[in-house]
């Protein structure tokens, strides 16, 4: 026995080792287990930026790659429930907590906004991860798996190393952390056939919040046309009243209700900003100004603020040194269509193909017939890659083309038109849906008389809705004139949006708006898309009809009160908005003036697109009207008289300027001069050096109010202290400091950072504590009768427990300096307007200035 425990003692060093060996590999082993476990999610992350933060415009003819986050130009949001701002840009109002809907019209840009959402979760470097679904892949007959199996589909499709039982714990994990975020684009894009289909499976997956696949937990970015979404919105949002609380597909997360937004149309500034994007392809280095300057002598800029239609005209007309631009969608979607399969050669699958062997008409000719046999079958969405074959073969015989050519000829279509873009293997979609609306439309019109019967059928139903206001813009006043009436009869609503571009006759067109007002005064369920096409009818081709449509729109408008007006027109302020900005626009030819102008304008939420006919109509509006001052000095602002139209106007301005995306819109106008506006007076309502220019617009409006002697009825910051306290507004500048920066107090020299992850906190606690332990032992080590460490030692120990703790606190969140904008250096509220967020953007200088 002693000589056993001899030899484990003489062993013990290495037995010891051998221990501290094999808990070292335990733990190595187990770590390389977790990486391995957690691979899938990096390797999807790189495999979504792969797949989504680059593309090719297929209208632009060009083989390079674009990336998202270049070219991209954010779209603006509003918010269809709350009228007090405006909500930002996409990837702003998607980052909330619970659901979102985008609502938009065709070609809005819906989709682009969603991936670049996507792209912009990861470059962020967000914790969330985006799973981008088309509904139209979802709903599509050979997909049989729930949503919840085809997000693990995905994250196995982008780590194909790995099993599938890992990718589906990855998700499962992303689910239980709350960090999945399900982009669902197209919601108007399922088969009517199908759609109850996708509604239960997404009321199934937003209700199981059980086991290790949580899906309720996921959190959904959601688009859809808005006229389709109308119709279904019962199944996807919770109304008020007697069913509020009545069961939706989308379920919303505890205190986070579903948010309805609409996706606005671009504005002026943001159509030169996508132009700048391609400024290289301009044959001049003016031609992005150049281009915007002939859209707006053609009258084409409306039609240009939808972002499908302005990448069409970059592609087609950017390299072109005379402009020639159609002045109609359909004209420009036929010149578009014949360029791309009239184009010699097409990037397919990172090889340049040959120049084209077939006729662009019997391309054209297949797609057309195609467009229209699709939309009869109800195939909104994707399309099997046979299926195209199989119609060029039916139609084999006006072509010119032999019998052994049908499938080359299809090919063709495939891989160097850009209008087919594959969704899967052996799978097929129009690259817009409203490229195959168009097509269907044309068709229809060759097809004469059985082309209108055979359309007639589809008048009740909303997916055929575009085909129709397609199809009367192109078809002569002949044939359009009595289909219209007799659209009228069955679908008011429909024929009246058809206005738009219809070359109908006068007295039909005034029938249909009289028809769309009767629906105004006894349908108040249908006042919103009533609305809308009146909206339509007004930017119509003929004359008399767009005098008609203004005259009804403004009638019905001025029916409505303030405080209840958004009610009444069915609680979504989109609609309100677009007839205030084009009545707005139209105000000169109704002879209106400010009056209607200022009253219309309060009817609609804060918005960029008020901003510009608003500065435009105060740049009209008479300059030597002044208010009636009140007889009583001592009565309140309840005896003073109504405001004047022109201070209605100002007044809706300034609450305009305070949100920051609306401010900048302002600044972008054409300045404005007025006589009254002289040095003195911009001086007086803008007496700080370091702030805004004082020849900027926000200081000529400024100069505005004080010649109408208005007092804004919602002010911020900086104007409560110039009507309350005028002479700490003066000192606001000097306030804040006398160079410039801000007033110094007395201030810690460290300030904790507060962005920090749970496990930085924890780890960072826990060499804290290492640390302190270490001052402390090496400190009785210092002071100790034996003082084992020595001068140098204790030196060197300090030096590293005194790192140590440094980086325990870096990790912890503590930085040295004081930090920024902190509410001790404000030396009166009023000085808050610097950081206040609708005023501190009047008092900081602009990047341009």
């Amino acid at each position: 026995m002693g000589e056993l425990l001899d030899q484990v003692q003489a062993w013990q060093a290495v037995l010891g080792l051998l221990g501290a060996l094999v808990g070292v590999t335990g733990w190595l082993a187990a770590r390389l287990r977790s990486v391995r476990r957690g691979a899938p999610e990096p390797r999807y992350r790189a495999w979504f930026l792969r797949e989504y933060g680059s593309y090719r415009n297929p209208y632009l003819d060009a083989r390079d790659e674009l990336r998202l986050d270049r070219t991209y130009i954010p779209l603006l949001a509003t918010a269809q429930h709350d009228t007090n701002q405006v909500d930002g840009d996409v990837e702003r109002v998607a980052d909330g907590q619970g659901h979102v809907i985008l609502l938009g019209e065709a070609g809005a840009g819906k989709s682009t906004a969603l991936q670049a959402y996507g792209v912009s979760l990861l470059l962020r470097r967000t914790r969330d991860v985006p799973f981008f679904v088309p509904v139209r892949i979802l709903a599509a007959p050979w997909q049989h798996e729930p949503l919840g199996d085809y997000l693990v589909k995905l994250m196995h499709a982008a780590d194909p190393e790995g099993s599938e039982r890992e990718a589906r714990e990855t998700v499962g994990r992303l689910l239980a952390e709350r960090r999945l975020v399900v982009l669902l684009d197209g919601l108007d894009e399922v088969d009517p056939a199908r759609y109850e289909r996708v509604l239960n499976d997404i009321h199934a997956f937003t209700r199981n919040d059980s086991g290790d696949f949580p899906t309720a937990r996921a959190r959904f970015v959601v688009t859809s046309r808005r006229h389709s979404f109308l119709r279904i919105s019962r199944d996807w949002l919770a109304a008020g009243g007697p069913d509020a609380h009545r069961e939706v597909a989308l379920r919303p997360p505890a205190d986070a209700p579903t948010q309805l937004y609409a996706v606005s149309p671009l504005t002026e500034t943001q159509i030169l900003a996508y132009l700048d994007r391609f400024r290289e392809r301009f044959p001049d280095p003016d031609g992005p100004e150049r281009f915007l300057a002939e859209l707006t002598r053609l009258r084409l800029v409306e039609l240009h603020r939808n972002p499908l239609v302005l990448s069409m005209s970059v592609g087609l007309f950017a390299e072109r040194v005379q402009l020639d631009i159609p002045r109609s969608v359909a004209a420009l979607y036929q010149t578009m269509i014949a360029e791309m399969l009239d184009r010699h050669s097409f990037l397919q699958n990172d090889r340049q193909v040959a120049a084209n062997r077939f006729d662009k008409a019997d391309k054209y000719d297949v797609l057309r017939g195609f467009a229209l046999t699709a939309l009869d079958r109800g195939w909104f969405g994707a399309f099997q890659q046979d299926d195209l074959v199989r119609h060029t073969r039916i139609t084999r015989g006006r072509l010119v083309i032999a019998e052994d050519e049908v499938e080359d000829l299809a090919r063709e279509i495939f891989d160097r038109s850009g209008l087919l873009t594959p969704t899967g293997a052996g799978r097929y979609g129009f690259a817009h849906r409203s490229i195959q609306e168009h097509l269907a439309a044309e068709q229809l019109i060759l097809l004469g008389s059985a082309g209108r019967a055979r359309l007639r059928r589809h008048a009740l139903e909303q997916d055929w809705r575009q085909v129709f206001v397609y199809y009367t813009a192109m078809a002569d006043q002949a044939p359009v004139t009595p289909f219209l009436a007799g659209l009228a009869g069955v679908a008011p609503v429909l024929a009246c949006a058809c206005l738009a571009g219809a070359n109908c006759a006068d007295r039909v067109g005034a029938d249909i708006v009289a028809r769309v007002e009767q629906v105004l005064e006894r349908e108040p369920d249908r006042r919103i898309p009533a609305l809308a096409a009146l909206l339509s009818a007004m930017a119509g081709r003929r004359p008399a009809i767009r005098r008609t449509a203004r005259d009804a729109a403004f009638n019905w408008i001025t029916k409505i009160s303030e405080p209840g007006a958004i009610n009444a027109i069915g609680g979504t302020y989109e609609p309100a908005l677009e007839i205030a900005v084009t009545l707005i626009e139209e105000s000169n030819d109704l002879e209106a003036g400010d009056d209607l102008v200022s009253r219309v304008a309060e009817l609609a939420p804060n918005d960029p697109r008020l901003v510009g006919p608003l500065w435009r109509q105060l740049s009209r509006s008479p300059r030597d009207a002044r208010p009636a001052p009140s007889t009583d000095r001592d009565s309140g602002p309840a005896a003073q008289p109504p405001p004047a139209p022109v201070a209605r106007l100002v007044d809706r301005l300034l609450r305009l300027a305070m949100d920051p995306v609306c401010f900048a819109e302002l600044q972008r106008q054409p300045p404005q001069r007025p006589p009254f506006a002289d040095d003195g007076l911009r001086r007086e309502v803008y007496p700080f050096e370091r702030g805004l220019s004082r020849d900027s617009n926000l200081v000529t409006l400024l100069c505005w109010a004080a010649e109408k002697e208005v007092t804004c009825s919602e002010p911020n910051l900086f104007l409560r202290a110039r009507y309350e306290d005028p002479e700490a507004w003066r000192r606001l500048e000097r306030d804040r400091g006398t160079a410039g920066g801000p007033h110094r107090r007395r201030r810690w020299p460290l300030h904790r950072d507060r962005n920090r992850d749970r496990d930085e906190l924890v780890v960072g606690g826990f060499l804290t504590v290492v640390a302190v332990v270490a001052f402390g032992l090496i400190g009785t080590g210092l002071v100790g009768p034996d003082n084992r460490f020595g001068p140098l030692g204790g030196a060197l120990a300090l030096l590293l427990a005194g790192a140590e703790l440094g980086i325990a606190l870096t990790m912890l969140g503590v930085r040295p300096g004081p930090a920024a904008d902190s509410a001790d250096d404000e030396p009166s509220h009023w000085s808050e307007a610097y950081t206040s967020d609708d005023s501190r953007h009047w008092l900081e200088p602009q990047p341009a200035e």
